[in-house]
């Protein structure tokens, strides 16, 4: 009986072991039909991302170039006005790049040929900015035209050492050696190639001679500025006698300028009468005079009616002719000569 109930058993298990094989079977088969589109699927969801992916590379590469160019010529020369809808691979109203233009730029000789002079002007500049032989100092002045005056004293009234002979103010070097009160006048010229500057000074020169106290005699120049005396004084001035100074221009210091119409005054008395070799000054009779090889004195008084003292002049000689000897002095400051 146990025997049998085994056999019993094990055949039902061998049955019901066949019968679950099929349905294991028909499950998988199952269960593959109902993977199978989910992976299709998610292969094209992959193909979809790569496709997307590689769109915008190919937009990001077609950038490239014409940002490039946009940033060199602008945008104008890259965004076409009318271009604005997509086209493949460039952004949305990005026109397509013509490099042209630039190629025609860079193959014109011309351009070429002003880049290489532009190259070689700056390369002289940097040279004679930088060459010494281009910088002036005391070995490169010349001065010319000095008799009584000495190099050593205009040489730094002129400011120019060490200054660049390319870049130097002529007019202002002129300007500053005429503050000196010797010099009547100057030019200066420059020779760049070799680097010197000349200098040609005209020395002052006196027109008159004023005897101060102690018989000091300053040159009286051209504008009436009075100057001790330098050098060698020419023969032949007017010289007037002054001792307390008192021609002394308006504004002046003492001594240190003469009053032009008392310079006038004396000149044009000269003029008339070259044989008068010395004319003496005060302020209450102006310029006066002795007659040469006569006992006579005369008060001239300043420059005015020069033809009318004259004329007063010579009849108050005629009067004093007669014999009349006692009277010394000629007075033709006025209207009516005055015999004293």
């Amino acid at each position: 009986m146990a025997r049998s109930k085994r056999k019993s058993t094990s055949g039902k298990q061998a049955k019901n072991t066949q019968a679950a094989q099929p349905q294991t079977a028909a499950g998988q088969t199952h269960a593959a039909i109902a993977q199978a589109p989910s992976a299709a699927a998610r292969n094209r969801m992959a193909q979809r991302r790569r496709q997307r992916i590689v769109g915008k590379m190919r937009r990001f590469e077609s950038i490239l170039p014409a940002a490039s160019l946009w940033a060199w010529l602008g945008p104008k020369a890259v965004t076409h006005p009318r271009a604005k809808t997509r086209t493949a691979g460039r952004p949305l109203g990005m026109a397509p790049v013509d490099y042209g233009p630039v190629r025609r730029v860079l193959r014109n000789r011309w351009l070429w040929v002003a880049l290489g002079l532009l190259a070689v002007a700056v390369a002289v500049v940097g040279w004679v900015h930088s060459d010494e032989r281009f910088f002036l100092y005391t070995e490169d002045a010349q001065f010319n035209g000095l008799t009584y005056l000495k190099r050593d004293e205009l040489w730094p009234l002129s400011e120019i050492d060490g200054w660049n002979v390319f870049w130097l103010d002529t007019e202002g070097v002129r300007a500053r050696l005429l503050t000196h009160p010797y010099v009547a006048d100057a030019d200066v010229y420059v020779a760049p190639l070799v680097g010197r500057v000349v200098m040609d000074i005209t020395e002052a020169r006196p027109v008159a001679l004023w005897a101060t106290d102690a018989g000091t005699k300053r040159w009286v120049l051209a504008d009436g500025r009075a100057v001790e005396s330098r050098g060698e004084t020419p023969t032949g001035l007017l010289e007037i006698t002054d001792p307390g100074a008192t021609a002394t221009a308006p504004g002046a210091a003492l001594g240190t300028a003469i009053n032009p119409e008392v310079l006038v005054s004396a000149e044009r008395l000269l003029k008339r009468l070259p044989s008068v070799a010395q004319l003496r000054y005060n302020r209450q009779i102006g310029l006066n005079f002795s007659l040469p090889n006569q006992p006579y004195w005369v008060y001239w008084g300043d420059g005015a009616d020069v033809e009318r003292k004259l004329r007063n002049l010579a009849a108050s000689l005629n009067v004093l002719a007669d014999g009349d000897t006692q009277r010394t002095i000629i007075d033709v400051r006025f209207a009516r000569p005055y015999v004293k």
